[in-house]
């Protein structure tokens, strides 16, 4: 009886040892790997209101409101109905991404205008309007506002928000992987 009771406390480690070794740590994952859920994107924004609604993305690139833009301390930016146009940067170098993969970034919201200016190391830009003023421009059809991030030089994003409509902004990025999963996950309902 006692040799049963030994046997089986031996097999209980050896397994759980087994599982151990077999098993890496979470610390030991693949940098892919990281965004297998979104990343709520609120928290890492910082914020510029432009009272003026006149302010161009090449004024913002150049510097001369970098003072005004102050950090955003929601998930979830709330702007209400305003007069201004808000403009949301994001440092691409302070999420840490595997910078060679192309992302999507996904606005939930329902927006009047919106515009996503990906902006390169070598400050030339592109950008992506959104938007019920911009309906046609989105190539996939969804209920969210979509944005492909294909260039792995982006080093800043800059979101230009317009229009009558509440202003607000749910955003979230996905790595290709884990968008792709999220659409599949849709057409399964």
């Amino acid at each position: 009886m006692k040799n049963k009771k030994i046997r089986k406390t031996l097999l209980l480690i050896c397994f759980t040892l087994s599982l151990i070794i077999l098993i890496p740590p979470v610390s030991a994952m693949n940098p892919t790997d990281e965004l297998v859920d979104p990343l709520k994107l609120g928290e890492h924004y910082e914020i510029f209101r432009d009272t003026s609604k006149k302010v161009p993305i090449e004024a913002i690139l150049n510097g001369t409101y970098d003072h005004l833009f102050v950090a955003s301390n929601q998930p979830y930016p709330f702007f209400w109905h305003t007069q201004d146009t808000i403009w949301l940067r994001l440092s691409m170098d302070k999420i840490s991404l595997d910078k060679e993969e192309p992302y999507w970034l996904e606005e939930t919201d329902k927006l009047d205008s919106i515009e996503l200016f990906s902006v390169k190391a070598d400050g030339s830009y592109d950008v992506q309007r959104r938007g019920i003023a911009n309906l046609g421009e989105q190539s996939l059809p969804s209920r969210s506002n979509l944005f492909h991030i294909q260039d792995p030089s982006t080093q800043e994003i800059f979101i230009k928000l317009d229009g009558a409509l509440p202003l607000s902004i749910t955003s979230y990025l996905y790595t290709e992987l884990s968008f792709t999963n999220k659409i599949s996950e849709y057409k399964n309902f």
